[in-house]
């Protein structure tokens, strides 16, 4: 009779950069790149629907992205532009503010949310 550790063989590789014990990091990761397409995909329906005039859609699209990802700040801008497009300047400096956070690292975004923001303030007074 023999004793010892048996050793374990994953029937999976580990990625090169991750570590054995990471293996939930890499599928939320996977998990995460899918989340971010489908709310893409409601963004950009969104953002058609509001360009269109089609307000009360683009809220509704929109709504479901940042339901699918609630870190979709180009979602929350658009949302912003929906609620201000209704006159709804309370709603739409809320949407903003969830803007400004989530857009943070993006330069371009983060400088049209901060536009967005005075003429939500503009729009108020």
């Amino acid at each position: 009779m023999t004793s010892g550790c048996a050793v374990h063989k994953s029937s999976k590789p580990y990625p090169k950069d991750t570590k054995p014990g990471h293996e939930k990091e890499v599928k939320n990761t996977e998990k995460d790149g899918a989340t971010s397409q489908a709310s893409k995909k409601y963004t950009d329906k969104g953002y058609e629907q509001l360009k269109n005039g089609d307000t009360e859609a683009a809220i509704s699209s929109l709504e479901r992205a940042v339901s699918i990802n609630p870190r979709d700040g180009k979602a929350y801008y658009n949302l912003a532009e929906a609620w201000m497009a209704k006159k709804d300047i309370r709603l739409a400096a809320q949407y903003n503010k969830l803007a400004l956070i989530h857009l943070r690292g993006d330069s371009k975004w983060s400088s049209m949310a901060e536009k967005q923001k005075k003429r939500i303030s503009a729009a108020g007074k």
